[in-house]
């Protein structure tokens, strides 16, 4: 049972998809920003360590209409044989306002404390009730360290510079692109590395460049404080992007120049980012992703010319500025 942010209306599905997709499972129930997923054995930790667009992870119990007579009657079929529990509920979305959660805990913790000790302070199991349209119940596996995706904030890195993507979202889209452990990825763009940051941390092997030296080295100092392993950085143009990774990626994932404050060198933006798919193109494995954010949906159809679209997502910034996420499969 893995509860979705709510940042946005599709993406945080599509990143546990992704997942999914890696892990040989499937979503197989969708309840407004709960998503419950069926996944094989030993895949957990993709769902624990990976997602950045949620909240929480649980072994999924039960899911019942959500009213008092129908969620509490099946506690009394558990047997806590004396451990200590606490019991968080929630509802998402301003789901079933008229129903008074805290009656329903108290009900709750009263069948369970027959064979268990109530512990809000360190409990050994802690029970989740999540109301949407229904009630689904299920045990904490995992909370998302969402402070910790926070740390890597533009404004904590040893390279600033006013625009970045949020880590939250550089890491949906890094597993959009369903990066693995071991992957070489690369991003032509990387400006103050924050989609290298998210891919080095799940694990792939890193190609970061960018036109300007600064960027490079910027990045380079980040990659470093952030403790990623295995990369190169590197002052390049886009087109020498299969020289510099020497071809066989599994993955470019970046988010290039708008057009508008972001410097293109004075390149027109179609003729940048046509070089980019071409040499994103020769770079990658057949069967390689390009996962990329621009501003300009014209720009996102250019790309169909030579890749195979997978997914795309809206998501509006502000009034005058929409980005479009990206995804394609190279043939």
């Amino acid at each position: 049972m893995v509860e979705l942010s709510a940042e946005h209306p599709t993406l945080p599905r599509a990143e546990i998809a992704a997942l999914c997709a890696m892990a040989g499972g499937a979503i197989v129930e969708e309840d407004k920003s709960v998503a419950l997923v069926e996944a094989p054995e030993g895949s957990a930790p993709l769902f624990l360590e990976r997602p950045g667009l949620a909240h929480a992870v649980s072994a999924h119990w039960w899911t019942t209409a959500a009213t008092p007579r129908v969620m509490v009657p099946p506690f009394g079929r558990i047997d806590l044989k004396g451990q200590r529990f606490a019991i968080r509920a929630r509802r998402v979305e301003a789901s079933h306002e008229e129903l008074p959660l805290s009656d329903t805990v108290k009900a709750i913790g009263a069948i369970l404390a027959v064979s268990g000790k109530v512990d809000l302070t360190s409990p050994e199991l802690e029970i989740r009730l999540v109301l949407a349209n229904d009630a689904h119940t299920g045990a904490l596996l995992a909370e998302i360290d969402r402070k910790a995706i926070d740390a890597r904030h533009v404004k904590h890195r040893a390279h600033f510079a006013p625009v970045s993507l949020h880590p939250r979202f550089a890491r949906a889209l890094v597993n959009l692109a369903q990066v693995r452990a071991g992957d070489r990825v690369a991003d032509p763009f990387c400006g103050t590395g924050g989609l290298c940051i998210e891919a080095g941390l799940v694990g792939a092997k890193v190609h970061a460049s960018d036109l300007d030296p600064r960027m490079a080295e910027g990045t380079r100092q980040t990659l470093e404080s952030f403790g990623a392993r295995d990369f190169v950085t590197e002052a390049r143009d886009v087109g020498e992007l299969p020289d510099f990774t020497g071809g066989n990626l599994d993955a470019v994932v970046s988010d290039p120049p708008y057009g508008r404050s972001s410097t293109t060198n004075r390149e027109g933006i179609e003729k940048l980012y046509d070089r980019f798919f071409d040499a994103a193109h020769e770079a990658l494995k057949p069967g390689g992703r390009l996962a990329f954010i621009t501003a300009d949906p014209t720009l996102r159809e250019r790309a169909t010319r030579r890749f195979t679209l997978v997914e795309t997502h809206d998501q509006r910034v502000h009034r005058s500025m929409t980005r479009h996420w990206c995804v394609y499969a190279r043939d």
